[in-house]
């Protein structure tokens, strides 16, 4: 559902996953964060990556959160045929972040 790639064994065998913090969050919590008031006083660079399939963190919501932050800061990327864990699902797409950090290096 989160990734279009398997993830390896070992490394889910190395997560940990607190069920009932998240039910919580959701239940409770989410709904009363808004942070894009404070997004629009990030003074650093920032790249936004949206996978074109994450169900979690979809691209209106890159979009969404794209748009608060300073424009002349931001750089948003979506990805096809990704999912949550873009870098996974997308390896070949690994200039983009290596070229933003050294642009980023850069300023």
């Amino acid at each position: 559902l989160y990734t279009r790639k398997p993830i390896d064994p070992d490394v889910v065998a190395r997560m940990e996953f607190n069920q009932s913090s998240a039910v919580l969050w959701d239940r409770e919590h989410a709904s009363q964060v808004d942070l894009r008031e404070a997004a629009g006083k990030v003074d650093c660079p920032v790249l936004v990556v949206s996978g074109a399939e994450d169900p979690s963190f979809t691209v209106a919501g890159g979009e969404e959160l794209a748009q608060a932050l300073p424009q002349h800061l931001v750089q948003f990327v979506v990805l096809e045929d990704a999912g949550y864990g873009v870098w996974r699902d997308r390896p070949d797409a690994l200039p983009h972040l290596l070229d933003f950090v050294e642009r980023a290096g850069a300023r």
